[in-house]
Formats: C-alpha cells, structure tokens, sequence
C-alpha cells in the first residue's frame, strides 16, 4: 500500500520527488508512532470479560427467560379491547379492536419441531404479521410452572442483511478499490469503538485518556486506509486531530459550562441502575467528539484534495493563492456540512422533540430541557470544530505541496517571498 499510494501526489509533473519522499518520511515516523503506542496501550487496557459484573439476564428480562426464533404457522383472529385498553374520548365505552391466538414452529437451534402457542396484541397485527413470518418469542415459567411464550419481536436478521449486502455492493460497483478499503476503515473504526470505547466507558475509565487512545488510531487507520498513503492524506490526518482535539476541548467546556447530566431520557436512567461505574457525562463528551469525527474526515480530505489540485498553481500565483482558492472550495463544503450534521442530529432526536412539544409547555422549559441542550451542544461544537479544523488543514495542504514543488518551477520573487 504504502509505495504505489504516495505515488499518486509525487507523479505529478510540479512535484519535486525526492523532496516528496523527505517530507513522507518525516511525518510518517510520528503517526506511526502514534499509531504503535496507542495500539499497545489499547491492548494492555482491553476489558476482557468487562460484563462478568453485571447481570447475564437480558436489560428487562429476568434470567430464566429464553429466546426462540420461530416461523408462525397458525392465526386465529378474536375480538378484543382496543389498542390501548381505554374507552374513546367521551363515550364512556371500551373500544374494540382485533387481536391473534397464534401458533408457532420454534426454529432455534435446540427447539426445532417445537409449537408454541401465544396471543397478539393488535398493534402487531396492525404492523402485518401473518402466517409464515420469521419472528421471535420469549420464554419463561408461570405461577404454575409451565412455559409461557410471548411475541418478542419481528425477525429481521434476513431482510437486515439484504441492506447490508446492497449497501457494500453499491459501494464496490461505484467505489471499487478505494470503497472496498473505505469499508475495511469503516469496520476498523466501528469495531473499535464497539469493542473498546463502550467497554471501557461503562467501566468509568478516563474520557481523555480513552479518546486520546482510540481517536488517533482511528483516524490515522481509516484515512490512510480509505485515501491511500499520501502527503495528501497526511494533510488530512492531522487537520482531522487538530479538529478533534477542539472538538474534546469544545465538548468538556459544554458539560461543564451547561451542566450537562447526561440524564435525558429513561435510558439514561436505566443504564445508570445497571451500570453504575459509567459517568453519562462521559458518554455525552464520547458521543460529541466521536459524532463529528466523520464530518472532520470529509472536510479535511476535501481540503487537502483541493490544494493538490492547485498544486500546479503554486509556481505561478503562490501560496496564498492556492490558500484563498481552496478556501472558497471549503466554504461551500461547510455550508452543505451544516445542513447535513444539523438535520442529522434532529432527526434522529425527532421522536423525543415531538413529545416535548406535545408536552404544552412553554418555550423557554422546551429551550432549556437537557435534551434539546444536549443536541444543541452537539451541533454547536461539532460544527465549530469543523469549521476551525478547515483553514488548519487548508494552510497545512499548501505548506506541503509548496514545500515539495519544484524549486525550479517558481520565480525567484516568490522563491525569495517563501525564504523570508
């Protein structure tokens, strides 16, 4: 990889290669540094076996309950009290509605040719289950002993895997090999933050010290992966931590400053009752700094892209030009930037606004709950970020391709301008 990627920049014909070569080697000793010593310490940290403490029993369930995945083989419709067991807004009657008796063929591994039989409430009914539909029951004793089945869930595990599978094969027709590795960074950067950031949060750990770990390691990894091994990338990488870093320092001033609990929801609450080691302030700071990471990786890579581009540009109009023009580039990157990671955080905080505005209170309470703050504190600091993180990566991209131009494509006015 590392040979035929830098190749990329240092062919182009205003690139002087040998001085390509020097100024790769220098910032590629550190990153790779970076990359070992947070490799090591993240390994010599891993929570091994880190849920042994806590409950084995599935959040809500207790421990003798048991999941099954069956195929539904048999629906017999009953009248029953409406969907939410109340009678209509002034008739003093109890609504009816349509409920299930249903029979089912268990499919899990250890149950296969077992029946179970349970009822459907009509809001499941309502969502179209019918006969032959893959779903999955719980199991656990009654007062009496006997196994109880109850409808759990849809199963969803075949019709989530042709998403997936479209998903990555759109991204290989259209990415090829650059997609290819863009999902290898992808899986790296989320089994990461999967497998290392989420354990170690629920355990308490330092929030600096995890995302100084883990943060630099995933944007060196997934850059280098998804855009190859360049000045180019390089450019982007430490814009990137750059970003990052104002992005941790932005998100700390918040919950600080805001007083910021982390208790916005009944989740919140509940992952407090089960795990209390966990600080949700910590996981909000977590959540700030890795939500905007994606967006800095678009930005800096499009900046540092855009002067690379110019780089031929450099040995007649000189730095500051490449620096204004890639800029303007970069200006209406951001402005699309805002609307994305704006409506993005809205809308996945769509269903909780809407209780809240359904709630009748006043303004100024839906302005200062902590969930509305929580979401306006991401969106500030993320695009703060943001925005800083690009003039940083732009004046950076322009010193290097500068540095690595021919000397003797420039004239000597500006050869004697960049000497002074």
């Amino acid at each position: 990889m590392s040979h035929s990627h830098s190749a990329k920049d240092s062919t182009n014909t205003w690139v002087d290669r040998a001085r390509y070569q020097t100024f790769m080697r220098r910032f590629s000793f550190p990153l790779l540094l970076i990359s070992l010593v947070s490799g090591v310490l993240i390994l010599k940290t891993w929570p091994d076996n880190w849920t042994a403490n806590y409950s084995q029993a599935p959040i809500g369930y207790t421990s003798e309950t048991i999941f099954h995945e069956a195929r539904v083989t048999q629906l017999e419709t009953f009248s029953c009290v409406g969907y939410d067991g109340l009678p209509p807004s002034g008739t003093g009657e109890f609504g009816q509605s349509t409920c299930a008796h249903a029979t089912a063929k268990l499919t899990s591994e250890g149950t296969t040719g077992g029946f179970a039989s349970f009822d459907v409430e009509p809001k499941i009914l309502g969502f179209g289950l019918k006969v032959n539909d893959s779903i999955t029951l719980t199991e656990f004793p009654d007062e009496s002993g006997n196994s109880l089945f109850l409808f759990q869930d849809f199963n969803r595990q075949q019709p989530l895997a042709w998403f997936i599978g479209c998903f990555v094969l759109i991204v290989l027709l259209i990415g090829r090999i650059q997609g290819l590795r863009a999902l290898l960074g992808l899986t790296f950067g989320g089994g990461l933050a999967l497998l290392y950031v989420v354990p170690t949060l629920a355990l308490g750990q330092n929030i600096i010290v995890i995302l100084s770990l883990t943060v630099p390691l995933m944007t060196i990894v997934m850059l280098y992966l998804g855009h190859g091994y360049t000045l180019k990338s390089i450019g982007a990488i430490i814009g990137t931590l750059f970003g990052a870093l104002i992005a941790l320092g932005g998100a700390l001033i918040a919950v600080s400053q805001l007083r910021l609990t982390g208790f916005a929801s009944e989740d919140d609450a509940l992952l407090m009752a089960i795990a209390s080691e966990a600080k949700l302030s910590n996981l909000l700071v977590a959540s700030i700094v890795i939500a905007g990471l994606g967006a800095l990786n678009d930005v800096t890579v499009t900046q540092s892209s855009a002067v690379w581009e110019l780089g031929d540009q450099l040995k007649t109009h000189g730095s500051r030009w490449v620096f204004t023009k890639a800029m303007r580039i970069g200006r209406d990157h951001v402005a699309s930037s805002i609307y994305t990671i704006t409506f993005a955080y809205v809308g996945s905080a769509l269903v909780t606004l809407m209780l809240i505005m359904l709630s009748k209170t006043s303004m100024s309470f839906v302005i200062n709950s902590e969930v509305v703050v929580q979401e306006i504190a991401l969106i500030c600091v993320g695009l703060g970020a943001l925005m800083l993180s690009m003039p940083i990566t732009t004046a950076l991209s322009v010193w290097l391709a500068q540095a690595c131009t021919k000397q003797e494509d420039f004239p000597q006015s500006l050869i004697d301008n960049h000497s002074k």
